[in-house]
């Protein structure tokens, strides 16, 4: 945005940890050219109501692009039903390898950019002055493949599919929604993420009164829970949240109420050691 001279602006989420879609209204344009929206956050959860925000970039002219990421291999995902024109999301969070990914873009949009790197594979013609470009997706696979990769991110999603994601996501919803009831339980613990478990994709963020977040993920790895610290790549959300740093454990298809139980157990443990 900088290199172009565009101007940047964001939709804040409301106090139930959504966005906030009237905001968005008003934000989004007749100038506005790309719309960004995650489908789900990896911080506060929140499944996002992706399709509601295409509508309005669509009706004002603009490119929908949507970060799928952590909602890959949560919940089932349509990318023509969201109305997106771009969709990524990357395997290591979907049971797959890392330094994988997904790019899915419109045929027309697809063609009408230009190569992101050169390298062998992408040409379709080439003279010592000037070059002619393989179609999509050709012209993007520059060089040597992770055919590695793309191999390990398939079993991925076959195994995926024999369970059956919706299936996935009934299970994690019932499971987020045991420790948000049991850490509700707690005093002093303050959770900063969608209660209604069904449009949360298995996350729950939560600080502990007079614990920094880091010690509480310390002591939690001690006692065999693992989960994050700190800003989780979104200083911009801690700023309005008014916080430092959160906790956040996150749920899948490989937990269950034991490790809810473990990871209460831990912040006791956490609130014994520091007398609060």
């Amino acid at each position: 945005a900088n290199r172009k001279g565009f101007v940047l602006k964001h939709v804040n989420i409301t106090e139930d940890f959504d966005l906030d879609y009237k905001q968005a209204e008003e934000l989004i344009t007749p100038k506005t050219k790309i719309v960004s929206v995650s489908l789900a956050g990896n911080v506060l959860g929140t499944i996002n109501d992706v399709r509601k925000i295409a509508e309005l970039a669509h009706k004002v002219g603009a490119v929908m692009i949507c970060d799928a990421t952590k909602a890959a291999g949560h919940i089932p995902i349509n990318a023509r039903k969201l109305g997106c024109d771009f969709l990524i999301f990357s395997g290591h969070k979907m049971c797959g390898p890392t330094g994988i990914g997904v790019l899915y873009g419109k045929a027309e949009l697809l063609d009408a950019l230009p190569p992101s790197m050169f390298g062998g594979g992408i040409v379709e013609e080439v003279d010592l002055q000037e070059a002619r470009w393989r179609s999509a997706p050709w012209k993007f696979e520059a060089g040597t493949p992770n055919i590695a990769g793309a191999i390990g991110l398939g079993e991925a999603v076959t195994y995926l599919e024999n369970i059956g994601v919706e299936k996935i996501h009934e299970y994690v919803s019932g499971l987020t929604g045991y420790a948000i009831e049991e850490l509700g339980k707690l005093g002093g613990v303050k959770m900063f993420t969608q209660k209604d478990a069904d449009k949360n994709i298995g996350i729950v963020a939560f600080s502990v009164e007079r614990i920094h977040s880091h010690d509480i993920a310390e002591i939690a790895g001690r006692e065999g829970v693992a989960i994050r610290a700190g800003h989780h790549c979104a200083q911009p959300l801690m700023k309005e949240l008014d916080i430092s740093a959160l906790a956040r454990a996150s749920f899948y298809l490989y937990n269950d109420k034991s490790d809810v139980n473990a990871l209460v157990g831990a912040i006791k443990k956490a609130q014994e050691i520091f007398k609060v």
